[in-house]
């Protein structure tokens, strides 16, 4: 019987838990907060900050659990790593990458060393620190958040001293970072890896809540409103994404499991905004089933089981159900409201959706700004 500790309890290891189950396996769940949509799947819970590795080791080493893992949560990677490796438990990635991809000026550091992607950035951990900025517009962002905290576009020096105490509040080390703004177009890649080699490379568009809505200036900046695979692309542009990530990663040293990157197409180039070892939170994965006929949970539990044998691990051909894009869209609520149900959608064009709330809970804040509350996913009209 196999023991599987997942850390976090919330909307996303909501999705997880339950397919663990279905394969019988025993669940345990750890969070700092005893809330949220998993909280009532797992088949053992304890209140324990995920960021505190010695704390989470003691108790998968008490449980002798079998694997660690989590959904969507960029702070949980190192942790999962950590306590892999003490109890030599299956892990992606190692310890030292997990950290890398976790905080943004490591990662920003590693990019420049190697000469990819190359963005204009500085970190400070003083508002002195600001005075040698000189590149507008900028993005401003923790270095070590996640969720889109404290991320916001600044026009000017004024914005960027304005805004930078908020953005500093979300730093869990007390740095951040600012970057070269480019414009352009966001894509998700996410990629999965079998003994070096990459097996799937999907490329979907971002599709940001600010080019849908009118926010705020001081409203953090590229929040998901939805995606759509396949990405809005042409074959030369997926060619050209496809040779950069390669390099990537094989710089990165990952060879096995899922990875993922955030980019933009500007008209200097594609630039790579963020990396992270894992499947991509944004429910991505349930379009991927319907457009693809692939399961990534299956994919990534089969594979950290076969361990030293992964390369035995079947991956199956992407088998397309549908012809045209499919397109993942997201509802959202402002933070500390209490969640009511939408209107029922009636559309035979919606393939699937789901809430993160019951009614009556009230909103929890992640971004601050507005926060996902559900998800559907949809046919393009073309597929009518």
């Amino acid at each position: 019987m196999v023991h599987i500790l997942i850390l976090g309890v919330g909307n996303l290891q909501a999705e997880v838990i339950a397919y663990c189950k279905s394969r019988g396996w025993i669940v345990h769940g750890l969070s700092y907060k005893k809330e949220g949509f998993g909280l009532s799947l797992v088949d053992h819970f304890a209140q324990i900050n995920i960021t505190d590795k010695r704390s989470v080791l003691s108790y998968a080493k008490h449980h002798s659990i079998d694997l660690v893992y989590s959904m969507g949560s960029d702070i949980a990677a190192p942790t999962i790593s950590y306590v892999s490796e003490k109890l030599g438990l299956p892990c992606d990635v190692d310890e030292k990458t997990a950290i890398l991809l976790n905080n943004k000026r490591l990662f920003r550091n590693f990019l420049k060393k190697h000469r990819l992607s190359p963005v204009a950035y500085m970190t400070t951990s003083s508002i002195k620190g600001l005075r040698s900025w000189n590149t507008f517009p900028a993005m401003i962002k923790p270095v070590d958040s996640q969720g889109q905290r404290g991320t916001i576009k600044v026009a000017n020096a004024r914005e960027l001293r304005k805004y930078f105490p908020f953005s500093l509040t979300q730093s869990r080390e007390g740095n951040v970072i600012i970057e070269e703004y480019f414009e352009g177009n966001e894509y998700i890649i996410n990629c999965f890896l079998v003994g070096g080699k990459i097996k799937y490379c999907l490329i979907s568009d971002r599709i940001l809540l600010e080019n849908v809505f009118a926010i705020p200036d001081d409203a953090p900046r590229g929040i998901a409103f939805g995606h759509r695979i396949p990405a809005s692309i042409s074959a030369l542009q997926a060619k050209d994404i496809t040779r950069l990530i390669t390099t990537v990663i094989k710089k990165l040293g990952v060879k096995n499991g899922n990875i993922s990157f955030q980019i933009r197409i500007a008209p200097q180039g594609i630039r790579i905004i963020e990396g992270t070892p894992r499947i991509c939170g944004d429910y991505i994965w349930r379009a991927w089933k319907y457009k693809y006929n692939i399961d990534i949970f299956q994919l990534t539990f089969d594979g950290l089981l076969t361990r030293k044998n992964r390369r035995t691990l079947k991956v199956p051909p992407l088998v397309e159900q549908y012809p045209n894009q499919l397109e993942v869209l997201y509802s959202h609520g402002k933070p500390g409201t209490l969640f009511s149900y939408p209107k029922k959608i009636k559309s035979r064009n919606v393939l699937d959706f789901g809430y993160f709330y019951h009614p009556g809970e009230r909103i929890r804040p992640v971004n601050g700004f507005m926060e996902k509350v559900g998800y559907r996913i949809i046919k393009t009209h073309a597929q009518q």
